[in-house]
């Protein structure tokens, strides 16, 4: 019995020491897909970073808030014509990439690109139309006529290529899904701008603004040309049971998920980007691209922690699915942990040597150093409670998280208008940074309370 036991052991080491090799090359495999998809969202960020000084160091405070009232008009046009497409893109299409539907995912990205270009352009018309009204409205001391024209043209471009990254995404082509949203942009505005320099042609913020659009243009149709590509790569091996997507799979899709995925991004860009839209009427356009400079730095030290979402998104629904709370609590704490430790690098930067860092931007961006430091020590905040809205959707409690950024949005506006009237842009600031703290601190202290709730239900 002993020498059976002994040879059974022996004929089976091999297979053992084979499913070790494999275990170790799958974990080596997933550990090479998670660096490369920060080290190629750092490369955005990176070059996002580089045309903040470009810009800072051309056309100084001026010019950086007209471009960055730009580029948030750009971003809430884009949302509001959206329809939660890009979201809903990436859930579709990854369930016909694991069927192997390739005709299907080709057959629905064109036609999500089709509705969302006829949405944008009817939502975008009236900025490209009449700008000089809706200027006077939305825009107050802000002089830049032409603003809102180009941010409406940009909305609709940009917004086509958030959908096929995400596209992208959910047929395994992560980093360059990735690369498109956060590098080519950039990295083309910033070899547009080595031409103008090349040729010692002058630029002013209308000449930006319009290298941006075109950059964005040259961008979406190289995407969508290595989309096309590698979509029809795949054609090849689907079965022959294809049928068209029929439409009202689409209707039946617009009047459930979709307007509550799309309201929650609207209100989402809306609670981001408040100040901008409250500065026009309290501070002149110099103090909003100093506004601008202290937002955007804060903001790019953070990107990297979206992929983050990646890592700890399945772990929060498998262990919810199991309701095992104690894992749930666990994975939470451990995005709490890496969420801090991502950014605390920037946190000391930022807090202790503001002067150094905006030096970088010019001079006149010194001015900006009360305002870095009030976001950066609202960011320690929200870095702190780790990716709590992100929990609260993935346990199936979105409405909760919609709840607390409404609430919060109530307590921001009045708050902004308030100290905004008394102190100004620092009590603009102030405000912002509150309200954002307080929006993580909720959500964090709503999701221990479903993880008690998740424990006292369980068997």
């Amino acid at each position: 019995m002993t020498n059976s036991i002994k040879t059974l052991i022996n004929n089976s080491m091999p297979t053992l020491q084979f499913s070790e090799k494999i275990h170790s090359v799958l974990v080596s495999h997933k550990t090479r897909r998670v660096f490369f998809a920060l080290f190629n969202r750092g490369i955005g960020v990176s070059l996002q970073f580089i045309v903040n000084i470009i810009i800072a160091q051309l056309l100084g405070a001026r010019g950086m808030g007209i471009y960055h009232i730009y580029s948030t008009w750009m971003v809430m046009l884009a949302d509001i014509s959206s329809l939660g497409l890009p979201l809903y893109t990436m859930r579709q299409i990854s369930m016909y990439q694991q069927n192997n539907q390739s005709r299907h995912i080709l057959q629905a990205v064109n036609r999500f690109l089709l509705m969302a270009t006829l949405t944008c352009l009817i939502v975008a018309a009236p900025f490209i139309i009449s700008p000089s009204l809706l200027s006077e409205i939305f825009l107050a001391k802000v002089e830049s006529v032409y603003l809102l024209r180009y941010a409406a043209i940009a909305a609709v471009i940009f917004l086509l290529i958030r959908i096929l990254s995400e596209a992208l995404k959910a047929i395994g082509m992560t980093n360059l899904g990735i690369l498109a949203e956060s590098a080519f942009l950039p990295l083309g505005i910033i070899l547009s701008l080595a031409v103008f320099f090349a040729f010692s042609l002058q630029i002013n913020a209308q000449t930006l603004l319009l290298i941006h659009v075109s950059t964005l243009l040259l961008v979406l149709i190289l995407l969508y040309v290595s989309w096309n590509s590698a979509v029809k790569k795949k054609t090849h091996q689907i079965d022959e049971s294809y049928e068209s997507i029929q439409p009202q799979k689409l209707k039946s899709f617009m009047s459930r998920s979709l307007l509550f995925i799309w309201f929650g991004m609207i209100l989402n860009i809306w609670f981001v980007n408040l100040p901008v839209f409250i500065l026009p009427y309290i501070s002149n356009t110099e103090e909003i691209g100093l506004f601008g400079i202290a937002f955007r730095l804060v903001m790019l030290s953070t990107t990297i922690l979206v992929s983050l979402a990646a890592l700890f998104g399945p772990r929060f629904v498998c262990h919810y699915k199991e309701k095992n709370s104690q894992k749930l609590k666990q994975e939470l704490h451990h995005s709490q942990w890496y969420s801090l430790a991502a950014y605390l690098p920037f946190f000391v930067i930022f807090t202790l040597f503001p002067e150094f860092i905006l030096s970088f931007f010019g001079e006149e961006f010194l001015q900006a150093k009360n305002l870095l430091i009030i976001l950066a020590i609202a960011q320690l905040v929200n870095s702190a409670t780790g990716l709590v809205g992100y929990f609260l959707i993935m346990i199936h409690h979105e409405k909760v998280e919609l709840g607390v950024l409404i609430l919060s949005f109530f307590i921001m506006l009045p708050l902004m208008i308030l100290l905004g009237n008394s102190f100004g842009i620092i009590g603009v600031t102030l405000a912002y940074a509150l309200s954002i703290a307080l929006k993580n601190i909720l959500s964090l202290l709503l999701s221990l309370y479903f993880i008690r709730q998740l424990k006292t239900t369980s068997p």
